[in-house]
């Protein structure tokens, strides 16, 4: 495994560069080169950009330096380099959300989220690659081909924001920003040894052009909780529609511990059936949350008798609409598995929609339930290994579609609770291991928090693949 060099600035967090940028120890210049330098050196190995924009970042750094030489730093990531998701708007660059059927034309403004980073002085240094219109957990597509996993490049990074990931574990960005409709920030996180985080639904404000705002939620992705969490409260500030009951969220999501927290360990969460290494290194993550003082206790809450059904009822149709809305020239330009996934539901009825989101409602109140006694739900990210690129659903494994091997991470999507995935170990062959935290709605600093004092007991996870 590869470790850390202190003199390298790829290696930096982005709260150690921004403690750096104000001791005058380094530069967001001399910082953006390197990560553009390294990422012109190593990307080939991952195709995880979809494009590098080497003269816009710069010169975002070069004014970030000036702010730091005047000590009028802009905000809390001033001087960060950021990787965006291909399916967010920035001002001055086109998104192509994967697909070769997207028009080419510059977004004339920044999607929200966008514009919170923009705001706190972060430098974008370009785009990452996913799936057509993110439809799918692993990451390839007609437009950008397949993107690998940095840990073994003959197998998948996860999705939908791989390459977000890919970036992340072979620091080639400190920092990014991606977007998660049934686990794409979680899943690529697990597969690559990364932080992924999804917010209480409402939390972070949404383009409103997106065709699947019921479902997805936009999210910082890190190397660490603490990077993670600065990025999630830039990202929520600007957020109107949705915000925490008062009480419920403390002024440093990181502070305090997690003393007499109540965690229900589920190992089979929604019918996973976790490979052994995976399975132990879960039950791993629960001795170090019980002895920093959590009470654990091995339980699942009770998901009702189909919610893969449900998930597909309010999925399914999202995917039509994204089809319904371009021109029937452009079909054939479609990644053929994301035409296909998508064609059942074409015609689907409006009653069966509502009827699903009313289903959903359920959901979501036993889940409540459910957290009224457990602060905490504990699970894999995905009971699976990273599988061979190239591919929908692993070889051998049963089911048709992504969501039949992510079974822990779509269903909070549909109750909207905040989750995170961290690192917490490697398989025999040296694969990442993730695990998932999820918790109450609107209890989003209860995961940071509980995440971050795992990562601090367990520095020993951090690690980077060979490069």
């Amino acid at each position: 495994m590869g470790s850390y060099d202190a003199t390298d600035p790829t290696d930096f967090t982005a709260a150690q560069l921004v403690r750096a940028y104000r001791d005058g120890r380094l530069s967001p210049v001399e910082v953006s080169r390197a990560f553009i330098a390294r990422s012109e050196r190593l990307d080939e190995r991952v195709n995880a950009w979809r494009m590098l924009d080497v003269d816009g970042a710069l010169e975002m750094a070069r004014r970030s330096e000036e702010r730091y030489r005047e000590l009028s730093p802009l905000g809390r990531l001033d001087g960060v380099p950021v990787a965006i998701k291909d399916d967010l708007a920035v001002k001055g660059w086109t998104a192509r959300h994967g697909s070769r059927a997207t028009s080419d034309a510059p977004d004339a403004t920044d999607a929200p989220t966008v514009a919170g980073f923009r705001r706190h002085g972060a430098v974008f240094l370009g785009r990452t690659t996913m799936p057509e219109v993110g439809w799918k957990a692993v990451t390839d597509s007609p437009l950008t081909g397949i993107t690998r996993n940095p840990w073994d490049t003959e197998r998948t990074p996860g999705g939908s924001s791989g390459g977000n990931a890919a970036v992340l574990a072979l620091r080639l960005a400190p920092l990014a920003v991606g977007s998660d409709i049934g686990g794409s920030v979680r899943i690529p996180a697990a597969f690559c040894s990364v932080v992924g985080f999804k917010s209480t639904q409402g939390r972070v404000p949404l383009d409103p052009r997106t065709k699947t705002g019921m479902l997805l939620q936009a999210g910082p992705m890190a190397r660490t909780v603490e990077d993670a969490t600065v990025a999630n409260e830039v990202a929520t500030e600007w957020a109107a529609t949705a915000p925490a009951p008062p009480g419920t969220e403390a002024p440093d999501a990181l502070a305090g511990n997690v003393r007499g927290l109540r965690v229900a360990l589920a190992p089979g969460f929604n019918g996973a059936r976790p490979e052994r290494p995976i399975a132990a290194a879960i039950a791993a993550v629960a001795e170090v949350l019980a002895e920093q003082g959590a009470h654990v206790e091995e339980v699942a809450p009770d998901l009702g008798p189909d919610p893969r059904s449900l998930y597909e009822r309010l999925y399914g149709p999202m995917l039509a609409a994204e089809i319904a809305g371009l021109p029937a020239e452009k079909h054939d330009l479609l990644d053929p598995g994301f035409r296909e996934a998508a064609a059942p539901w074409r015609e689907s009825p409006a009653v069966d929609f509502v009827a699903a989101m009313y289903e959903r409602r359920g959901l979501i109140q036993a889940l409540h339930v459910f957290h009224g006694k457990y602060d905490l739900l504990l699970t894999p990210t995905v009971p699976i290994s990273p599988f061979a690129v190239g591919r929908e659903t692993p070889s051998g494994r049963a089911g048709e579609r992504w969501y039949d091997w992510t079974p822990c991470t779509w269903p909070v999507n549909l109750t909207g609770q905040p989750a995170i995935s961290i690192p917490c170990g490697f398989t025999p062959e040296g694969l990442p291991i993730g695990a998932q935290l999820i918790g109450a709605r609107h209890a989003d600093s209860v995961v940071l928090r509980a995440a971050h004092v795992y990562q601090r007991a367990r520095p020993d996870i951090l690690r980077r693949p060979e490069t």
